[in-house]
């Protein structure tokens, strides 16, 4: 989540970690996804120490998210009324969604076309 600090605006950070995500997503020549998101789903009850582990992962992932937001809200970037942890919670379902769509082989072109559209939950 090192994106996250890469802009100098809320706006830029969330952005620079979507694609990022989508780097992550279609890394591999036979990309099925990213493992933080993908590595456990329909997983077997003897391997719930690593779902618990990727589940609280996701979960700092999306906190992480909302504390940039609250910094974007205290800076003045974003309105004092922005509900933080809804868009995080929103931008965590994103990267989910990218993810998946990866999987089912969806192309870079198609996967950084719902960039902007998610970045105009920040207005």
């Amino acid at each position: 989540m090192r994106a996250l600090e890469a802009g100098e605006t809320a706006r830029q950070a969330i952005r620079a970690m979507l694609l990022a995500s989508i780097d992550i997503a279609l890394g591999a020549p036979q990309s099925n996804g990213c493992l933080l998101i993908l590595g456990v789903m329909n997983c077997q009850p003897e391997i719930g120490p690593l779902y618990d582990l990727l589940k609280g992962l996701r979960k700092e992932t999306v906190e992480r998210v909302r504390a940039r937001l609250a910094r974007g809200v205290a800076d003045g970037e974003l309105p004092q009324t922005t509900d933080t942890a809804t868009l995080a919670n929103y931008y965590g379902a994103i990267m989910q969604a990218i993810s998946m769509q990866a999987r089912d082989g969806a192309t870079r072109q198609k996967l950084e076309a719902l960039v902007q559209p998610s970045l105009a939950a920040l207005q």
